[in-house]
């Protein structure tokens, strides 16, 4: 679940910093557990590799 405002969700990412979390994202849930919290990334890592016929999805 991602709670978002879309008035004010942006890419911040660019070419030389390509790993920026976008503005307006305020709080990213994955299987109950809060990842994204007030923008800011928790730590925690509750998902999972999905696979099929034996290759890597993603």
């Amino acid at each position: 679940m991602v709670l978002f405002d879309p008035a004010t969700i942006i890419d911040r990412a660019t070419y030389d910093d390509p790993h920026l979390y976008p503005a307006g994202i305020g709080t990213v849930i994955v299987n109950g557990t809060v990842v994204i919290d007030d923008g800011e990334h928790t730590g925690a890592l509750p998902g999972r590799l999905l696979r099929r016929r034996g290759t890597v999805l993603g």
